[in-house]
Formats: structure tokens, C-alpha cells, sequence
């Protein structure tokens, strides 16, 4: 078991939806599963938080204290015999509204144990009588479990306000029973930490209660939105003041708006972004219809909500609502919030991180130039608003076929004096090459910072199909054993899938130096290693990412002081580490010096470029799985 100051470290800065006002949430009665496993465990954010199970007995001690703590589930018909202990444990779940119709009255499958949350503990109170999908079960599918916790990691990385990680994903040790009394889908609990969603600062009108809690589900829930939205004004800080947490609702949305756009520009759908699917710091929350796209297409996820482009549809409808239960329980001398105004700054938001993002594809965010700027955005908007012309539903099955901008960059690059086609791909990139050699060619090292930037383009462009759900949850009920599978997959198969569709999924570094040419990657989740080639010096090297665990840092298995990886740092703070260790042609380290010389590091899982001396498609040689 964790000691209590290591549970303290655990829980340091997670909200305690307790203190949000007497009504926000509701008790009910789960009992402890019989035969849980965890399966999964986020190295990462535990190390982060000071738990270093990197270490075998720490390790033990934090796969005990997720087993006692949160393998609950509330029994259901159809439960198997065995199921669970006599142990009973009273969760809570927290109350929430939407800005939509919706007949529930807050998580309907989620439990809340002070600052965490446990998601598939089966259905809650908060479900009513007219329970929809998911909800109908209260339950979350292994296969679902595993995928969230995959797209969790992505946006936590890559996001400009992140996303809600995974803690840990528990085998509940039974399968769903189906209505017709057939086995169903292996069950799992997502455990993670607890968040305050704009949703809370909504009324659930429609909220179709219980007989048990019908008589006091209105007046509670207009207590809950007035006792929350007092307590928001309370506690956040003045405008314009650092911090987590947003000063006002409208920065709330402008911070939204911003995760959108970095999501249409570097083609990440979360496929909802609902009140109830963000967190009040903008964070990304429940990841079920997350994917990747391979282009701008208007992606549907499903056929009646916004597609992939017209995510300002939720925005809309969420500052409508969200505006007016906030002036309805305003104090008299705070100033009425107007809809136009707060959807104004929002939109704006988004157009300027949409263009910040299309920079940064192109290696030009420094570009100050307003004309060649200004050509880059117009190439890059007239090539968007061409490609959402198309339309496709997931739900449906149909698949993009539409041309993309990586396919042609390959071509254009190595033969640039070849006549332009008239494609629009070819066109776009004729544009944006104009201006990059505009801006560079008055450099000394003009050759080596368009190939900088041309390189940087290569890679984020590059589309992600590990992250593609559909093909992504096939290979899971694969590693599990299919949809009914009644054999749990091992957690070490787990652990090396999340890495593996990590490793070849990640596109954008926030913290890699900008000088540096990434040629292929491999990442463990905790500590991360960047083939680069510095562009100006033709040297290679490792930029390594790692978690920080107190003084202690976890590189790839291994633990260093921070004192002992000095002579290597780069950048360092409270939870991460950066170093840059020289490395041979082949991508694998040259250091002779301890103690890094003593890491295993990890062959290259997924490369970028192909002029090296060897093969990226030879298994055999680089090692590592790639997805393309």
C-alpha cells in the first residue's frame, strides 16, 4: 500500500468535488470485485507525482493501493456468481448538467472517491429512468479502457491545455451478460483523477429521476449550479493572473476554442466537445469517440453530432448556455456577461491559434514578414475550406480518399524544379515553398533552414493511422482475445501496445529545440528519445524526454539523480526533464560517459526519414513496428 505521504503526493492539486457545495454529489453503495487486475498502470503521471514504480516493491505497493482503493463496482442482474467481496464502499457521483437535451442528471457510470474517479463502476443513481448507450450498463468495455488511456497520453502531450490522463485500467475479472443472458464485452474500470466540468455550472432539466430521488433532484440541482458558480468567483484568480485555472468563463472558452483549432490543424478529432467532456481548465476529457483523421475532411464521428470542422457548433451552444445560468446566479454588482461578446474573443482565439498551428507545420512560426505570412495562411485556408467540401461519416463506414498533403511532399522535395501539376496539393506546396525560401534565402545557412523547416513539415504532416480508431480498436480486441474475451491480456502486452501506437502516433513535441530535424522517435510514455539531426552542424543526436520523480529520473527503465544527468540538461522542472546526448548515423547513442552510457535505450520505433544508412522498412536491422 502507498504511505499516506506518498497518497498526499498522489492527490496534490486534483480538485475535491466535495467542497463545490453541499449538492454536488450523491451517495450510493458499490462492493469490492472478487477477482480484479490491474492491467495498466500510467508510469508517467505516477512518476510525476513522486511515485517511482520504476522500482519493483514501490511498483507492488501501487498496484495494492489501486486494488483496494478503487476495484468496486455496484452488483447488477446478470453478475456473475463470485463476483464480489462482502466489502462495501460508498462512492459518490457527481451531479452535472448539459448544454444540450439530456435525461440524465451527471455521470451515470462514474464513481467519485475523494480526489479521484473510477469510470464503469456500473450505473449510478444520476442515470434516471431513460438510460442512454454506456449509461443503460453503467459499464467500460477493456477495449474502450485501454484506448482512452492511449488518446489520454496523446492529448496530455501534444494539446496546448492537454487532457484528463489515465491513472490505471482494472480487469473487473468479468464479462458484461447481455439482456438475452449471452456473454458480452470484457468489463474494465478507468481510474482517473477527479475534474470540474462546465457542466457542473449547468442545470440538468430533463433529468428523468427515480422515484427515490425524483422529490429532490430539482431543488438540488438549482442549489448545485448557485453553490458552484459562488464558489468559481471565490476562488479564481484576477484577470490576467498566472495560474491553472482559468480567471473568467470567457477565458474558459478562449481556452477551448484554442484546443480545438490545435485539433483541426494537426487532424485530432475528440469528436464531442461537450460541457461535460471538458474540464473548467480546458483539459480534453472521456476520449470515446477520439481519433485521428487523415486529412481536413468534414469527419463525422457520428451522423447527429458536428463533424471534424464545425467543432464552434459545441462552442456556441455551450457559451449560450453556459452564459446564461452564470448571469442568472451573478451577485447584483458583478457585470452581465453578453453571449456575442464572450463568443467574439472565443472565435478570434481560434483563428489565431488555427494560423499559429498552420505556421508551425511549415517550421514558420517566427516568420514576421506579414506578406509571406500572410501567403502561407492564405495557401493553407484555401486548401482547409477545399478539403471540408468532403464529407464523411465513421458511422457509416465510409473512408476519406482524398488526396493529402504529405503524399506530395516527397516528390516536390527531392525533384523541386519539376513542372507544378495542377493538383492542389502540388499548388499549396509551391505557395508555402515560395515564401519559406523568401524569408530563409537571405540566411547564411539558407539550404540548411528550409530543409529545417521542409523536415519539420514532413513529420507533421504526416498522418497518424496508429491513432485511427477504427483500426486501433480492432487491434485491441486482437490483443484481448476478440469482444467476449474471457481471458485477461497480460499487462505487460498492455503496456507495449500503449508504447508502440505512442511511439508511432506522436507527431508534435512541444518542448523539442527548434533547430533540431526529428528522423525517427521511440517513446515509453515516462521517457521519450528523438532521433534529431541538428540542421546548422549536420551532428547527431538523442533529445530525451524524461519523467522527473523527486530527484530522480526515469530514463528508460532506469533511475538517475538529477545531479548525475546535469552535464545533458537542457530544460527541467517540477515533473519533466530534457537532455540532448550525441548519437551515431544509425540512431542510437554514442554516449561513453556515465551513467547514461549504462542505458538500453530503445531502438527507433517509428522513423521519419530515409536517407540514413539504413533501411527504416528492415525490421531486421532498425527494429521497432511501424504503422504507415
Amino acid at each position: 500500500m502507498l504511505k499516506p505521504e506518498e497518497v498526499i503526493g498522489v492527490e496534490f492539486g486534483l480538485p475535491d468535488l466535495s467542497t463545490w457545495g453541499d449538492a454536488m454529489l450523491l451517495p450510493f453503495v458499490a462492493k469490492k470485485l472478487c477477482h480484479p487486475t490491474v492491467v495498466w498502470i500510467n508510469e508517467r503521471w505516477l512518476l510525476e507525482r513522486g511515485i517511482n514504480v520504476l522500482d519493483p516493491s514501490a511498483r507492488k505497493r501501487t498496484l495494492n493501493w489501486l486494488i483496494d482503493q478503487f476495484a468496486y463496482c455496484v452488483p447488477a442482474d446478470g453478475d456473475p456468481a463470485g463476483a464480489y467481496l462482502d466489502a462495501e464502499k460508498v462512492l459518490k457521483a457527481d451531479r452535472y448538467g448539459g448544454s444540450g437535451i439530456v435525461p440524465h442528471g451527471g455521470s451515470g457510470r462514474t464513481g467519485t472517491l475523494g480526489r479521484f474517479q473510477i469510470k464503469g463502476i456500473g450505473v449510478t443513481p444520476l442515470v434516471g429512468t431513460v438510460p442512454q448507450g454506456s449509461y443503460a450498463t453503467g459499464c467500460a468495455w477493456l477495449e474502450e479502457a485501454i484506448r482512452e488511456a492511449l488518446y489520454g497520453e496523446v492529448a496530455e502531450a501534444e494539446f496546448p491545455h492537454s487532457g484528463v490522463p489515465v491513472i490505471a485500467v482494472i480487469d473487473t475479472g468479468m464479462n458484461h451478460r447481455r439482456p438475452d443472458g449471452e456473454c458480452g464485452e470484457r468489463r474494465a474500470l478507468i481510474i482517473r483523477p477527479a475534474v470540474m466540468r462546465p457542466a457542473h455550472f449547468e442545470r440538468a432539466p430533463m433529468f428523468s429521476a427515480t422515484d427515490f430521488y425524483r422529490q429532490h433532484s430539482s431543488g438540488d440541482d438549482v442549489k448545485r449550479v448557485r453553490e458552484a458558480i459562488s464558489r468559481f468567483r471565490e476562488q479564481t484568480p484576477p484577470q490576467g493572473a498566472s495560474g491553472a485555472d482559468p480567471a473568467s468563463l470567457p477565458e474558459l472558452l478562449v481556452r477551448v476554442a484554442e484546443q480545438i483549432a490545435f485539433g483541426r490543424v494537426h487532424r485530432l478529432c475528440h469528436g464531442g466537445y461537450l460541457t461535460s467532456n471538458l474540464t473548467m481548465r480546458g483539459e480534453l476529457l472521456d476520449f470515446g469517440s477520439f481519433r485521428s483523421v487523415p486529412d481536413w475532411s468534414r469527419a463525422f464521428s457520428q451522423d447527429n453530432m458536428p463533424g471534424f470542422g464545425s467543432e464552434m457548433l459545441f462552442l456556441k451552444s455551450a457559451a449560450r448556455s453556459l452564459v446564461f445560468h452564470f448571469n442568472k446566479y451573478r451577485s447584483p454588482s458583478e457585470p452581465v456577461l453578453r453571449e456575442i461578446d464572450v463568443l467574439a474573443t472565443a472565435e478570434l482565439a481560434l483563428q489565431s491559434r488555427f494560423e499559429r498551428e498552420c505556421l508551425r507545420l511549415w517550421g514558420a512560426v517566427d516568420i514576421d514578414d506579414p506578406c509571406l505570412r500572410g501567403e502561407i495562411l492564405d495557401a493553407m485556408r484555401r486548401y482547409y475550406n477545399l478539403q471540408q467540401r468532403t464529407n464523411i461519416s465513421y458511422e457509416r463506414g465510409s473512408v476519406s480518399v482524398r488526396p493529402w498533403i504529405s503524399a506530395a511532399l516527397p516528390e516536390r522535395l527531392s525533384n523541386p524544379s519539376a513542372s507544378v501539376r495542377l493538383t492542389a496539393e502540388d499548388a499549396l506546396i509551391e505557395r508555402v515553398s515560395s515564401a519559406l525560401n523568401a524569408h530563409f534565402g537571405a540566411f547564411e545557412d539558407a539550404n540548411a533552414a528550409i530543409e529545417l523547416a521542409l523536415s519539420t513539415a514532413r513529420r507533421l504532416l504526416r498522418p497518424r493511422p496508429s491513432l485511427y480508431r477504427e483500426e486501433l480498436q480492432r487491434s485491441l480486441y486482437d490483443l484481448i482475445g476478440g469482444q467476449n474475451a474471457a481471458e485477461i491480456p497480460s499487462p505487460e502486452s498492455v503496456s507495449e501496445t500503449i508504447r508502440a501506437r505512442l511511439s508511432s502516433g506522436r507527431r508534435h513535441w512541444p518542448r523539442l529545440p527548434c533547430e533540431y530535424a526529428v528522423l525517427a522517435q521511440v517513446t515509453w510514455g515516462y521517457s521519450s528519445a528523438l532521433f534529431c539531426q541538428n540542421v546548422h552542424t549536420s551532428s547527431y543526436y538523442l533529445w530525451i524526454e524524461a519523467s522527473r520523480c523527486g530527484v530522480a529520473i526515469g530514463v528508460f527503465g532506469r533511475t538517475f539523480s538529477v545531479t548525475e544527468l546535469a552535464p545533458w540538461c537542457i530544460a527541467l522542472d517540477d515533473r519533466r526533464w530534457n537532455g540532448v546526448v550525441p548519437a551515431t548515423a544509425d540512431g542510437r547513442s554514442a554516449l561513453a560517459l556515465p551513467p547514461l552510457n549504462e542505458v538500453a535505450f530503445p531502438v527507433m520505433a517509428y522513423w521519419y526519414e530515409r536517407q540514413l544508412g539504413c533501411d527504416p522498412t528492415n525490421l531486421d536491422e532498425v527494429g521497432g513496428c511501424i504503422y504507415s
